[in-house]
Parts: C-alpha cells; structure tokens; sequence
C-alpha cells in the first residue's frame, strides 16, 4: 500500500499568543503546532503495528508515480483546505482511476468535503461523491469528541483535541453524508466517518486520534474490511524490497526492508571499534 503525505499547509492563525509581560501579548512561533511535516508517520506507525507493509511518498511526488504495484492508498490531508487543495484536478483524476480499477483508499483530514463539496466546482462534487462517496453536511463539527461505532466499536477513545495528545489543533473538523456505515460519529451527532467497500473516509485528520494504541486498532479493522484478501508477507522469507521509481525528489521509500540493513551496518561498525581497540 502507498501512504501520501499531502499536508503542507502552514495556517498562521494556529500560532498561539503568549503574555510576555511586560512586552505584552505575543504570537510564539510553535511550527510544529501549526504543521508537524510528519504526519504520515501515525499513519506508519499503525500500519505497521497491524504486520503490514507500506511506501510513502509526498503528494507532489504522487502526481507522476505508477500506481501499478499498490492495491490500496491512504491518502493524508491533515488540515489541507481550499487554499491548498486537499486534491488538485490531478490527483482526483489518479485517484478516480485508481479506484475505478479495483484499488482502494483510506483518506483523512479536516477540510476534504468542505473544500471539495462546499467550494469545489461540479468535478470536485463529483470525486467526493462518485470517489470518496460521501457529501458535505456541515462545515465544523463543534467538538473534538468521536466515538466508534460500526465495525470500530470498541476500539476505544477516538478524541482528537490537544487536550488528550492530538499533535496539532483541529479547527473545524468535517461532518459527513455517505449512504455507507457509519464507523465513527462526533458527540455531537454527526457523522465523523464512513467505511464502503472501497474507500474509507474520516471528517478529521487520522494522526489526531490521541492514542497510538486506538489508531493501530482501527487500522486493524478498517485495512482488511478493504482488502479481506490481502495476505502480509513473512518478513522471515525472502522478498524483493527494492525501492519503486521514484520520479524526482521525494521518499518513496519501503516500510520494512531498511532494518535489516541498518542492523547489519551497526554490527560491521562495532566489529572496526572492536579491532582498532585491540
């Protein structure tokens, strides 16, 4: 599977105001607060967490990559909006044919319906609806609450606030409308996310579920309700991990060949240290 990282957005309203008295009020540069630029690596953290495999890239690099080799893609949007796009003409284009083809998609963030559905032109009404299969229904869900429904109950806590851990602030999470199950909803009553066949769709960025332990648990439900066929290889038995072609700069980068060779790295360097020290 592939993981895109798509969010780069940097929302200067998200900088929080200090009391530097006597200076007075000030706006502290908190970068992190407002993008941490690794976002993809909740997302990471839980696919693996579940023994599965994963590349990653960046949006940008995602525009000119064959999708050939990747049954399902997890797309990130983070806090992306209109100002950014959650997805260019491009990217819906990719994705369309992608899941037309048979492959499917994870996508999250706070603004893909509000920016796709609400302010889009009559093609981005038509991804959301005919791709992500579900439409706008209001702009903020008005709390930072979630609970699992469907086939996520049980899970545990899926709150996203700065208050419980979520890494950055979500300001105005997306309620949805799918005629598929509902997975997750807000306490407030909206729909929070959708589970179809083929795609799976969250009103607020994945990453911001507080607790690791509770992504990795809906990874583990929602990934094989995708693909109920996908079988995770042995990491014990021999495969090819070489890299894709990556066209131009970005990661395109395995999720599980890397470990073996730093270990043997390490090993060879502590053997030198050993030697030059006799």
């Amino acid at each position: 599977m592939l993981v895109v990282s798509a969010f780069d957005r940097l929302e200067t309203s998200l900088l929080p105001w200090e009391d530097a008295s006597p200076t007075g009020w000030v706006v502290r540069m908190d970068l992190p607060r407002v993008n941490p630029m690794d976002t993809a690596v909740a997302h990471g953290q839980a696919i693996s967490g579940i023994g599965w495999y994963f590349d990653t890239v960046s949006d940008e690099v995602f525009d000119g990559l064959d999708l050939a080799p990747y049954e399902l893609i997890v797309w990130v949007a983070g806090e992306e909006s209109t100002a950014d796009e959650t997805f260019s003409d491009a990217q819906q284009a990719k994705v369309r044919a992608f899941v037309e083809g048979g492959g499917k998609l994870f996508a999250s963030g706070a603004e893909i319906l509000w920016d796709l559905d609400w302010r889009g032109d009559a093609s981005d009404k038509a991804f959301a609806a005919e791709v992500l299969e579900a439409t706008y229904d209001t702009d903020d869900a008005g709390t930072t609450m979630a609970t699992a429904e469907g086939i996520l109950e049980g899970v545990g806590s899926l709150d996203f606030g700065e208050e419980v851990g979520a890494p950055y602030p979500v300001e105005y999470p997306d309620t949805l409308t799918s005629s598929n199950p509902v997975i997750a909803r807000y306490a407030t009553g909206g729909v929070a996310a959708v589970l179809g066949e083929q795609v799976a769709l969250f009103g607020y960025p994945f990453e911001t579920i507080a607790d690791p332990v509770v992504r990795t648990a809906v990874m583990e439900r929602v990934l094989p309700a995708l693909l109920p066929d996908y079988d995770p290889p042995d990491p014990d038995e021999e495969h090819d991990w070489g890299r894709h072609e990556i066209p131009g700069p970005g990661c395109g980068c395995s999720g599980a060949p890397a470990a073996p060779r730093a270990l043997l790295a390490l090993l060879v360097l502590v053997l030198i240290r050993r030697r030059r020290e006799a």
